[in-house]
């Protein structure tokens, strides 16, 4: 060997191994650091060893998570010109602060106030009504707006009505028709305003042999005092409700949240936009800063929504079942923002509409095979989905709401109605998924939720199921069958059993390579606190002991569920997984813990219940029956 060829082999470098052989391949293939082929859904290799080809969840790409919640800016090609910028005509002492706007939620409330007291003075002339013509879309009313600093534009997230919608007045609030139906009279009665814009109906009459004192507590007399004018025009509600509320009130992003979608439907329905702008105008109140007070705006909309709503069955009149649905559905929303809450106005809208669906048959209509899932349905707009897939969406979100309503005692006659027949509703179910595949354009994250995380959507219908039954079990006392408690507790364990993957991914994070998504998170906290609900169901007293094992284990998993619930996306509106805090909450004895679960509940209904429980139990002992007593449900 001559002294080139040693001089060659010394400075041959050695091989080395740099990462993964398959920057791209199934997570089985990178697990091993071979070659894959990276063919989806099943690659070669696996194909030809017999493995499991898995994949990992696709994510956002990484402009969608830096880019934060400011607003997306479109220009369609040379034709973008900037807006013209007009001279505000408000002096400046009168205009409101939105310099601080964001979703920072403070302790003092679910949103916190876009200025420092957390107040917005009205404006000279505010715009009551909800036009969203042109000069909707004007760059003097997007300045002025509250919701500028979001950078919104009107005119590209709100659809134009078909008709104009302006507030009723005193007199018109005081025409009825002379048919109404009964079982909705007592739901929603047509409350006229008295000379200082303020509802009569809602002050009770007292008469000389009553106190004053038993009247202070009523809700109703609560709101009469409280009525104020925000001054917050309705485009501003109404793209708040779609942009920062809808998301929140969902584990998706706006494109795959269904409240986003139910506004593209509601905008075209009269009453159901009065509900829809009702709600929205709370729900913005309290991120003022203003609590769960109604602000006038709020109970003007409802109000004028409730007379169409008695007017709405008519025989001579096709059902609109969308309208109707919806409606039901956003009454649900406002009834369960009330602090304290209603029972009897829970109770009524639960049977209301119970009534509805078995005189319209509207289950039947949702699970009517005709539909055809594959077709083009178009309208003058583009593609539309099918009335019975969108239905069916709404039917789901109605049964979820009045199950969640029947833990406080309120509602829970449409979830029971539900109940009777399982197969049904989970046949409603799975033609509700199909919803968001018929717009694959709008989903800008190249993810449906619906199919990658369909086994975690599917234990969360469960649990539904399930919750309601517990409450049932809960109050009906001695009436419920002697073993009901042990099949409830077999059902759950046998739930546990089925998904597996998932309580493993969120508890023991065996696949450290996938980061469990939020609503995976969320379910497994409900889960473990619906076993500690099943405990502490009837007799029992919260945080006492003995403590069996399972409600140890069930309370040690739901708080780590809730931490990585909580560090993996918003979970403020929430309900179901702030009510699995509240549980978890009055249960543990732990401190530490405790203080966690008490600052990151932010329902305030549910925040000032969970101060209540915690006073009583420096007391006496706290049952259920107990904490039902305080949240505002049945008196026993």
């Amino acid at each position: 060997m001559d002294e080139s060829d040693v001089f060659s082999a010394r400075s041959r470098r050695k091989r080395v191994e740099r990462g993964k052989r398959s920057k791209n391949g199934c997570r089985t293939c990178v697990s091993k650091r071979v070659k894959c082929g990276e063919e989806r859904p099943f690659c070669q290799r696996c194909v030809r060893l017999q493995l499991a080809c898995e994949w990992t969840l696709p994510r956002p790409s990484l402009s969608s998570r830096r880019r934060g919640l400011g607003p997306i800016k479109h220009r369609h090609g040379q034709a973008w010109t900037p807006p013209s910028i007009l001279p505000n005509l408000k002096p400046p002492d009168q205009l409101p602060d939105t310099s601080n706007a964001g979703l920072d939620f403070m302790e003092g409330g679910l949103y916190s106030p876009s200025s420092d007291d957390g107040k917005r003075e009205s404006a000279e002339t505010p715009s009551n009504s909800l036009d969203l013509s042109e000069s909707a879309a004007s760059p003097r009313l997007y300045e002025s707006s509250p919701l500028a600093s979001f950078g919104f534009p009107f005119a590209q997230h709100v659809e134009t009505p078909s008709s104009f919608i302006p507030l009723p007045t005193p007199a018109e609030l005081e025409d009825e028709v002379q048919e109404i139906p009964r079982n909705i009279t007592h739901l929603c009665k047509p409350t006229p305003l008295n000379s200082a814009g303020l509802p009569v109906s809602t002050i009770p009459n007292i008469s000389a042999t009553q106190s004053p004192s038993t009247f202070g507590a009523s809700p109703l007399n609560n709101w009469a005092r409280c009525i104020t004018s925000t001054g917050t025009d309705d485009n501003s509600a109404l793209c708040f409700h779609r942009m920062v509320f809808a998301p929140l009130k969902s584990t998706r992003s706006v494109a795959n949240s269904a409240q986003s979608l139910f506004i593209n439907y509601a905008i075209d329905k009269n009453m159901a936009l009065h509900f829809l702008l009702a709600v929205a105008h709370s729900e913005l109140a309290l991120y003022y800063g203003n609590g769960l007070s109604l602000p006038r705006e709020s109970y003007a909309h409802f109000d004028r929504g409730s007379k169409l709503l008695c007017h709405a069955p008519h025989p001579r009149r096709p059902a609109d079942h969308i309208n109707m649905m919806l409606s039901f559905l956003y009454m649900y929303m406002f009834w369960m923002r009330r602090d304290p809450l209603v029972p009897q106005k829970l109770q009524e809208l639960s049977r209301v509409v119970v009534d509805y669906v078995q005189t319209h048959d509207v289950d039947a209509f949702c699970t009517n095979d005709d539909v055809d899932l594959f077709s083009e349905h178009l309208s003058s707009t583009g593609p539309s989905i099918p009335d019975q897939v969108l239905l069916a969406r709404i039917f789901t979100y109605l049964y979820d709401r009045d199950s969640y309503c029947s833990f406080f005692g309120c509602g829970g006659s449409f979830a029971t109605y539900v109940n009777v027949d399982l197969s049904k509703v989970r046949k409603i179910w799975t033609l509700s998924r199909t919803i968001f595949l018929w717009f694959p354009g709008d989903n800008t994250d190249g993810a449906f939720p619906e199919i990658y995380e369909a086994s975690v959507l599917d234990l969360y219908f469960k649990l539904i199921t399930m919750h309601h039954e517990i409450n049932i079990y809960s109050q009906n006392g001695r009436e419920y069958r002697r073993d009901a408690k042990q099949q409830l507790w077999l059902h759950l364990n046998e739930l546990k059993c089925e998904y597996s993957s998932t309580f493993s991914l969120v508890i023991h994070r065996e696949a450290q390579s996938t980061q469990p998504s939020l609503m995976a998170c969320v379910t497994v906290a409900i889960f473990y606190a619906l076993q500690i609900y099943l405990h502490r169901s009837r007799d029992s007293v919260f945080g006492t002991d003995p403590i069996c094992y399972e409600v140890r284990q069930a309370l040690s998993r739901l708080v780590v569920a809730a931490y990585q619930a909580v560090a993996t996306g918003p979970v403020q509106l929430l309900e179901r997984f702030q009510w699995s805090l509240f549980i978890a909450g009055i249960e543990t004895r732990d401190p530490v813990h405790k203080e966690w679960l008490a600052n990151h509940i932010f329902d305030p209904g549910l925040k000032s219940a969970f101060k209540a429980v915690q006073g009583a139990k420096e007391q006496s002992k706290v049952t259920m029956e107990t904490v039902r007593r305080m949240t505002g449900g049945k008196l026993w």
